[in-house]
This record gives C-alpha cells, structure tokens and sequence, in this order.
C-alpha cells in the first residue's frame, strides 16, 4: 500500500495498514513546528487504561493562529478505540484549553491514570503558565491549575507528573528568555515559588524534565549554548523536588574522531526514569572540524550510569557535509530523539532523519522519516535502526516514542510512535515562514515489537561470522496472522520485495525504492491460507524465502 493510499484511507476511517504497523490518524494541524527545539513527551501510557496524545493544533490561518491550542485524543485498551475521532482528520481529538494556548507536553498521572497538559497563557497581561487535569483518564473533561500569580512571567512550561501526584514544572523566564526556573504543585494548584535552577543557563529554551512513576526522583536537563561546543548538563533531586543535588555536566560521548569536536544540539535532550528507576538519556550530537560547524554526520547515543561504559551509540546518519541539501530550521540531519521502554524492559528510541533523495520542490527542504532504535540489554548495544514510515511526497516529522509500550500479553508488546505528517516540508509557522499552510495529519504509528527487536542486531554479523555480501530475507514458517519479513542489504541502492502467490503472481509489493544498507523489517497479512514466496532483488543480488499461511 502506497503512502498516498494511506493518506487517503486515515481521512476515510482514521486507520490503515502502513508497510510496518498500522497508522491512526489522530488529529491534525496546520502548525507544523510542533516543538522547536528537542522532542517533548507528546505521548504516555496511563497503565490499565489507555494511551495519552497531544499536539499543538491551529485552523486558522490569520496571522498568530488564533485558534492555536494543545489537542487531545485518547487509545483506550477497552474499546481499543481513540476516544476522539472525525472524518475530517482536522476535527479529530478535542481542545484542551479555553484561550488560545500551546508550547506544552503532556504526562500521565500516576495514581488516576488521568492526562496532564501544560501549556502557556497570556490572557490577563504577562505571560504565566497553566496546567489541566483530567477527571478521569480520556474524559476530556479538566480541572485547571493556573500559575497565576505565583508564576508571572515564565513561559514554555514543560510538565511532569511523579508517583506522589506532585505536578513538577521546568520554564523559562519571559523577561530574558535565557534562564531555566523549576516550581512544583506537591499538591493539587498550590505552587511553589520558582527557583533557579541552571548554572550555566541553556539562554534558550533547549529544556527538558523526566519524573520517576516508581520513587520521588525527577531530572530536569538542559543545553548550554552560550559558547560552542554546547554542553549537556542536568540536575537530579531524589525528594520530589524538595532538594536538588549539584548539576551534572554530561560530558560528550566519544563520538567523531580525535581531530572532530563533539557538541550537541538545541535538539539533544530527553531525560527518562524507566520502570526500575533508572535514569537513561538520549542525545544528538554534530561534529565541528576547523571551528566549523556541520549539520551532518550525526551520531545518536544514549546514556545511563548504571551501564560500563555509560555511554553507547544508537545510531550514526551519514550525509555529505558539503552537499547542496537544507533541514530547514533548527535541525540537524538525524535529531530529536526520544525514549521509552516495553513490560520486558526492551528501550525504544525514536527519530527523525531526513532524505537526501527526497526534496519538497516547492522549498527545496529535504523530507524527514521516523527511524525507532531498540536495546535488550539496558542501552549497552543497540540494534541498526528500522524506518518506520517510507519515502513519500510528505514529511515525517517531530517524533515522540511512548513511555511504555502497551502490553500484550502473550503475545509481543506494541509501542506507539506520535508524529505529524508534514503535507509541504517546511515550516509556515515560527519566525521564518517557509511554503504554504497544509492540513497535516497528526499520526499514532504502532508497531508490534518483534519487528523492531529481532534478538542479533539486523545487518551485523555475530562474533566469529562474516558479515554476508548478499541480500538475505528470512522469517517464521508457517505463518499465523501477520508475517514478519527481515531482510538484510550488505550495500544502500534500489531495492524490491514482493510476495508471489503458488502461481507466482503478485499478491503484495512490500518495498519499491532506494534503501539503506542493514537490517529492515516488513510486515504482510495474507488474505487467504496457502503457500507463498518473499521476493527480495537488489543491485547486489537475489533471494526468495517461502512460507506457508495458515489460518
């Protein structure tokens, strides 16, 4: 099934088989620079109940998007519907805030299971912040938590919700835009006075906070940008905020080659406490040779204490530093990487790179993809990431991985992917505005975890093994509902993988284009029991594997 199909049967029925998983259209926008610096946490299980979603949705086209406020929409495990959903995508999900609102994140209450958004207000003079509560976990129905008066003055609130209740909030000051301030509600709307917390300030709004579901721990992490290379520093308070321990400068992971600097990016930071209370960080970083800077190759690692060494490389995007090619704003080649964990403690990492052989003509900005990482051992190795969505004439953009997968059971997990479908690639919101306004479908992307962990990393040998140079395709057989399809390219280059019928005709193309080399993962529901062939060609060769469907 092409993209464009795709496309054409979220705005009929809000659903569709995509080449890996299935995507719910939840929502849409107009506003296309969902978060302007690193991945915000967009979506969260509630366990037991369901799954959160929000977004920054606008309509109006009207200079400053009147209409501009977070969106909401609700999986529930119940129903296993979204609670939300129109035949006009645009209309799909619900408005959170009453005035015009946006810039916030979204958390799960720990003990209810209820959604909490923040967001910032400007209604009675200087700028404050506000947080909603749900009643109950997807009724749309919200208390309001104003930061008014306590909180005058502050703006891009950032909110986390820790396993005492207590609502903990990072911002920024109005009045310089250059320092991080932290408050909290132990209980519900009474705040406590802001406080600084970051020495050397980010001196832009490149924050970020995590809050434990299983202790009082909560992070609260930064990028330094006063001078390059950009430092990664964070703070921790073990008490629910109560009392903060020194800052930690994260160093740089040993990324590039000795003659490259390492610095991060404004899009670097993402804390997360997994379910046995560890802290795990994951970063983007970009190489500088001769005091310059490049937006290509870009390595993503992650971070956690508890693993030797500490640090471990999740993925390195190659590009021609000197080419011709354009991100667009505040980006790098592969960026904003977020992090979450399935009920075996499988992490997930998720994020956007863009396509070199796929440019929007009318801005000449190169298109984005959602690649997901995974790690069966705590972080320590990562197996070669998977792209998610396919090459398309729209742009994946601004990721969010879900916090915790939903369960399933005897069977494998399935984690969730929150991410818009950028009609035009560019942005026509923010300072900067490049390309028309478009509708853009805001997309829930599940896929099942056995075709993200696969147990050896895909496309890599194991020790003692020589690494193939031919293309290789293997899977289970016999077949039981969806076949999982792996197959591994030992070079980048055009690709096609088909499945053939007992009379050798086409029952599915599954890919048709360029990829890159390693391991891929697709997936195919037979209509019918009976016998087929997978058919994988490339440049470099050959090879078929046969299975038999049974219902």
């Amino acid at each position: 099934m092409t993209r464009n199909v795709l496309a054409l049967s979220a705005l009929l029925c809000s659903a569709a088989i995509a080449d890996l998983g299935i995507i719910d259209t939840v929502g849409g926008t107009i506003y296309d620079w969902q978060y302007g610096w690193c991945a915000y946490r967009y979506i969260a299980q509630a366990p037991g109940h369901g799954i959160h979603v929000t977004w920054i949705r606008a309509n109006d086209t009207t200079m400053g998007n009147p209409d501009r406020n977070m969106r909401y929409n609700y999986y529930d495990f119940s129903t296993r519907r979204w609670s939300w959903m129109d035949r006009d995508f645009m209309l799909s999900g619900t408005t959170v805030f009453g005035l015009r609102s946006g810039l916030g994140n979204l958390d799960a209450d720990p003990v209810s299971g209820a959604a909490v958004i923040s967001t910032h207000l400007t209604d009675i003079g200087p700028i404050y912040p506000c947080v909603a509560r749900d009643i109950a976990p997807g009724a749309g129905i919200y208390e309001f938590c104003s930061g008014y008066p306590t909180l005058d003055g502050f703006l891009w609130p950032l909110t986390a919700s820790g396993q005492n209740r207590t609502i903990h909030m990072a911002c920024i000051d109005d009045d310089r835009r250059d320092n991080l301030f932290y408050s909290r509600a132990a209980t519900w709307c009474n705040w406590d006075p802001p406080i600084q917390i970051a020495s050397p300030p980010p001196e832009f709004p490149s924050h970020n906070l995590a809050a434990s579901k299983v202790s009082n721990r909560v992070c609260v992490m930064w990028i330094a940008t006063g001078e390059c290379p950009y430092r990664a520093l964070f703070c921790r308070s073990s008490d629910g905020g109560t009392t903060w321990d020194s800052i930690v400068d994260l160093g740089y992971p040993p990324a590039f080659g000795p003659d490259t600097t390492t610095s991060y990016y404004i899009t670097s930071s993402m804390p997360f406490y997994d379910r046995r209370d560890q802290l795990h960080i994951v970063v983007d970083v970009m190489p500088i040779i001769n005091d310059s800077v490049f937006l290509a190759p870009v390595e993503l690692w992650h971070w956690c204490e508890a693993n030797s060494p500490v640090w471990s490389r999740i993925h390195r995007a190659d590009a021609d530093p000197r080419g011709g090619w354009r991100v667009g704003s505040n980006a790098l080649f592969a960026c904003r990487p977020s992090i979450g964990e399935d009920t075996r403690g499988n992490l997930f990492v998720s994020w956007e790179q863009f396509d070199t052989t796929n440019v929007e003509p009318l801005t000449g900005l190169l298109r984005g993809d959602i690649w997901v990482a995974s790690s069966s051992d705590n972080g320590q190795r990562w197996q070669p990431g998977v792209m998610i969505t396919r090459q398309s004439t729209t742009s994946h953009r601004f990721p969010c991985m879900v916090d915790l997968a939903i369960p399933g059971g005897p069977d494998p997990d399935t984690i969730v992917v929150l991410y818009e479908d950028d009609s035009v690639a560019g942005f026509k919101s923010g300072p900067n505005p490049t390309g028309p306004w478009s509708h853009n479908p805001y997309i829930a992307h599940k896929v099942p975890v056995d075709a993200i962990v696969t147990g050896v990393a895909e496309g890599a040998s194991r020790p003692g093994e020589a690494r193939s140079q031919k293309p290789e395709v293997r899977m289970q057989n016999p077949v039981s509902g969806r076949a999982v399809i792996r197959y591994s390219l030992p070079v980048a280059g055009d690709v096609s993988l088909v499945v053939l019928d007992a009379a050798g005709r086409v029952a599915a193309r599954l890919v048709s284009g360029r990829s890159d080399a390693g391991g891929h993962v697709a997936t195919w529901h037979a209509p019918r029991a009976g016998v087929y062939f997978c058919q994988l060609t490339t440049a470099a060769g050959s090879a078929t594997s046969s299975f038999t469907f049974v219902r």
